[in-house]
């Protein structure tokens, strides 16, 4: 009976996997033709000031909430090796959970202190737009603000997760029978694949922020600009009626303390004609096709800044940026993970409280993360969905090969080498002993393959000792 309950259970986690998936997938080719538009729409939100700071709030979030899957899979396994080795001393027990919070509020200050240190003095300074386009026109105070809140409510958070896993988890006398540890480890794997599968994409699929493509438009920008013509007619009289210009030049004067004369006025126009060609989120190129921003350009060349030749500009590399796909998505997919770990006790009961909760938190962290990194500029709708799509293509490698993996590597590095092998229909499996059970290790194909693997480690390990059922 309980088998028949937990064969039809994994038919539905099957199902609800696939149906995922496609919609997904579905998702991602019908978005690409709309990304610009559906962006458009989103990023209208942050000319809504309360709205601008809720989305820098969650922006940097994955700064702090990182701090969560990390912790989980760490103590998961801290907590199973004190119970295996029967580790009384309650000081080294705590060390690893302090060190975390500790770590969290150093390196959460930090980030506080550099996130309220774009200033657009420093703009004038080093010629750069940090303060507009990655503050977003906040001043100090926001920053500090919201980090402050995050410092507070992942302190809250760790404090409570040690609490869980110290004395919760830790008195369960299940903990090496249903090897949660496995679990951690599956959650591991599917975060580091699919994280760095994110990196690698980045590199060769650079696209414009969206925040590139309106400081284009901004400022009346083509792909045929000359860049001594580009404010041609600009006036004292009339810049303000030029959007770009109007920004830019009324905050020099605002932060140098000048008043508006010709004089200054050519001070803040040479100053924003420099800056215009140095900014590191270089103005965005026109899109190859009117429905998509998809690009991969100078992937093993890139440069600085853009090439003008006689006062034509032609597209470099700082026009595009690795945006492709998010890395701020995965933070919350990550947290999810924790089901691995979750389903080792047995089943995941979504009537138990604590697990409910868990995953209404994680799921409206993962859509705030998802729409408010489109309004802040930072992402497409397209990068949003296709980083879910790698996660969920990447879990059926760390459930079905991460405890085998594991497995093999104990093998490996074992003192006293010695296997079980057993045929299970057309397979053979290789099996060690884990905690006086046996655990299969590798899977073969029964017949030459299978022949060919034992003749491999009997070759190389000769003291392996081989006993078959």
């Amino acid at each position: 009976m309980n088998h028949n309950f937990k064969l039809k259970e994994k038919k539905i986690w099957i199902k609800l996997y696939w149906c995922a998936l496609i919609i997904l997938v579905g998702s991602l080719l019908i978005t690409t033709f709309f990304d610009y538009q559906i962006t458009d729409f989103f990023t209208q939100g942050m000319n809504n000031y309360f709205l601008r700071q809720i989305v820098n709030f969650v922006s940097s979030g994955g700064n702090f909430i990182i701090t969560i899957p990390i912790g989980i899979i760490a103590a998961t396994i801290l907590e199973t090796l004190y119970f295996k080795y029967k580790i009384k001393n309650n000081f080294i027990k705590l060390v690893p959970y302090t060190l975390l919070i500790l770590g969290l509020i150093f390196f959460g200050s930090l980030y506080c202190i550099q996130k309220a240190s774009y200033t657009f003095s420093d703009d004038i300074k080093n010629n750069t737009l940090n303060s507009i386009w990655i503050k977003t026109l906040t001043t100090w105070k926001e920053p500090i603000i919201i980090c402050s809140i995050w410092i507070v409510l992942m302190t809250a958070i760790l404090s409570y997760g040690t609490f869980f896993f110290r004395i919760k988890f830790a008195s369960r006398n299940d903990i090496l029978e249903n090897k949660y540890w496995i679990g951690a480890f599956e959650m591991l794997t599917v975060f580091i694949i699919s994280y760095f599968t994110v990196l690698v994409l980045k590199i060769f699929f650079a696209r414009p922020f969206y925040f590139s493509v309106e400081y284009r438009n901004l400022f009346g920008m083509s792909d045929s600009n000359e860049i001594e013509h580009l404010f041609d007619g600009l006036t004292i009289e009339n810049y303000v009626n030029h959007p770009g210009a109007k920004l830019l030049i009324d905050l020099y004067l605002q932060t140098e303390g000048l008043e508006l004369n010709d004089n200054n006025f050519k001070l803040a126009t040479n100053w924003m004609a420099e800056t215009l060609w140095q900014i590191p989120y270089g103005p965005a190129p026109e899109p190859a096709w009117r429905w998509t921003y998809w690009f991969i350009p100078n992937i093993f060349s890139r440069v600085d800044s853009h090439t003008i030749n006689d006062g034509v500009i032609y597209w470099s590399s700082q026009a595009f940026n690795g945006d492709f796909p998010s890395g701020h998505i995965e933070i919350p997919l990550s947290i999810f993970g924790t089901f691995f770990i979750i389903r080792r006790s047995g089943s995941v009961n979504f009537k138990n409280k604590k697990i409910l909760l868990f995953t209404i938190l994680t799921s409206i962290m993962f859509v705030l993360t998802f729409f408010f990194m489109i309004v802040y500029r930072f992402h497409w709708i397209t990068d949003m969905i296709f980083t879910p799509i790698l996660y969920f293509a990447f879990l059926p490698i760390a459930y079905f090969k991460t405890e085998r993996w594991i497995y093999a590597i104990m093998f490996r590095f074992s003192k006293n080498k010695k296997i079980l092998i057993t045929n299970n229909g057309n397979k053979t499996e290789f099996k060690i002993t884990v905690n006086q059970e046996y655990v299969i290790f590798k899977i073969k194909k029964k017949g030459k393959k299978a022949f060919k693997y034992e003749y491999k480690i009997k070759t190389k390990y000769p003291s392996l000792l081989v006993d078959r059922i």
